[in-house]
């Protein structure tokens, strides 16, 4: 039996794509911004009509020097003190196998609900306002909500039907990738 795995791409285009439906936001890839990483990805995140909003840094690889699991921290946190607007630096963190020269990297079911929820404290960072840096606290059980909307959403008919169209199915020829 075949077991459904999925591109980290396509699941990174999904989650966008599913915020971007909920939310309005945009995500452009910034190439032009230094990482601390090769692997990283940096993605500026906009509203609909264009405001700059944030950063997100997409760290989703093993190396020797990181932690293991997943996560999401910030380097720093959106903040309006003094009147001076400082926009979030949100970081999103896992450990999914890296592509190959020939094949892509790809996720199991359980990998791209943690990257949906995930990305969901990615959105809690992004979108929060505070006056003041860390603001955002909030009691325990809210912090996990936009997570938990974005992993209902990951299982709900709509997603189902935006996974099923992003999705590739696994075969054993790499041309199929």
């Amino acid at each position: 039996m075949l077991r459904p795995y999925f591109k980290l791409e396509n699941v990174i285009n999904g989650v966008f794509t599913v915020a971007n439906k909920l939310y309005g936001l945009q995500f452009v890839e910034r190439k032009d911004i230094q990482v601390y990483h090769p692997d990283v990805r940096v993605v500026e995140v906009k509203e609909a009509g264009g405001r700059h909003i944030g950063l997100l840094y997409m760290d989703y690889f093993p190396r020797d020097s990181k932690e293991s699991g997943a996560w999401c921290g910030s380097f720093r946190d959106q903040s309006n003190f003094d009147g001076k607007i400082r926009n979030p630096l949100v970081t999103n963190c896992g450990n999914f196998s890296k592509p190959t020269t020939d094949k892509p990297a790809l996720l199991s079911i359980d990998e791209t609900k943690t990257l949906f929820h995930e990305f969901g404290h990615a959105l809690h960072s992004l979108l929060g306002v505070s006056i003041y840096p860390g603001g955002k606290r909030v009691p325990i059980d809210f912090v996990e909500l936009p997570s938990q909307i974005m992993e209902t959403g990951y299982g709900s008919r709509s997603v189902k039907d935006l996974r099923q169209t992003l999705s590739d199915r696994r075969s054993n020829t790499a041309e199929s990738y």
